[in-house]
């Protein structure tokens, strides 16, 4: 049997998130049939699976002795360590830095380790036997995408945050750098997301809408291999692989995008600027919660900035 009282991080949560939550490694069909059998109490009462648990709540688990054993939380990866540099903004609903490339947010796609999320955790002294809200990301950036990264500190922000992404509330604008001459200043691209990362080779996903603005543009090297556009790119979507397939679509490849940029041009730009990575970055992020607006900005990382210097585009954030 375990006693835990809910801390006011997990408030809203249903009861059978937050199991899950503790739990992980349980099943949610087990934890279901748990909840049915009457082995989760709340204040002494047996609840349904969908009861919205609050501060101050005691939940009781009558559990067998095995299911209730939590691994500790594993060290951070030595090669990634939050600096103060790093860290752009902080409060008491949510934490947002400026990812590095060539970190994923969560393991998988290759990726074994969590690295950025035992980072934050680490970071914020997070230790799993405090029963704490862990650190959530609440957005994803491809793992050779830098720029701005969300990760909430309670339910309640995760909770409204996912809400104004669901409606199309949250201003989202990336900067890339494509090759090719953009001939309208402002252009929008509405279409299915074409994504190259899949087994079979190309699909077809959902819509999504990418609004693209032209800051500048640089000819400088336009006889060894082409003009080059630095873009302002808003999304109003967040489908997978959305900017860069829709500027693929529109005929202006990310510079450095290994799956869906140019393979020429990425030789040479390797070459003459040593870009190892695709040139997109998470730049500013707007939103109003709780009737507060925020505004977020991640300046560019150097390997980035280089390349910019080198062509004579002028920019910062």
């Amino acid at each position: 049997m375990a006693e835990i009282t809910v801390k006011r991080d997990f408030e809203g949560m249903k009861i059978e998130r937050f199991i899950k939550r503790i739990y992980p490694d349980l099943p949610m069909s087990l934890i279901y049939k748990l909840i049915r059998k009457g082995k989760v109490r709340v204040n002494k009462k047996q609840v349904k699976h969908n009861f919205t648990i609050k501060g101050g709540d005691i939940i009781i688990l009558h559990f067998p002795p095995d299911m209730l054993n939590k691994e500790p939380i594993e060290e951070v990866h030595p090669r990634y360590i939050l600096t103060e540099e790093e860290i752009i903004f902080e409060n008491d609903e949510f934490i947002a830095i400026n990812k590095p490339p060539e970190l994923a947010v969560h393991g998988g796609e290759g990726h074994k380790e969590d690295v950025l999320l035992l980072a934050i955790k680490k970071y914020l002294k997070f230790d799993e036997s405090d029963l704490r809200f862990p650190p959530t990301p609440v957005h994803r950036l491809d793992i050779d995408t830098s720029g701005i990264l969300i990760f909430a500190k309670n339910y309640d922000f995760l909770r409204i945050f996912n809400e104004l992404q669901r409606n199309q509330a949250i201003h989202k604008e990336y900067l890339a750098l494509v090759g090719g001459e953009v001939k309208k200043k402002q252009f929008t691209v509405e279409s299915p997301v074409i994504r190259r990362d899949r087994p079979e080779g190309l699909s077809t996903g959902k819509t999504g809408k990418t609004i693209v603005k032209l800051i500048s543009a640089s000819d400088k090297f336009a006889t060894e291999s082409t003009i080059f556009s630095l873009l302002s790119v808003v999304i109003k979507t967040g489908r997978t692989h959305q900017i860069r397939s829709h500027l693929m679509q529109s005929g202006l490849p990310i510079l450095g995008d290994k799956l869906y940029g140019d393979r020429g041009i990425n030789r040479w730009a390797y070459k003459k600027f040593n870009l190892r990575r695709q040139f997109l970055h998470s730049a500013i992020m707007r939103f109003i919660i709780n009737g507060k607006e925020y505004e977020i900005k991640a300046p560019l990382y150097q390997d980035l900035r280089q390349v910019l210097s080198a062509l004579d585009m002028d920019f910062s954030i």
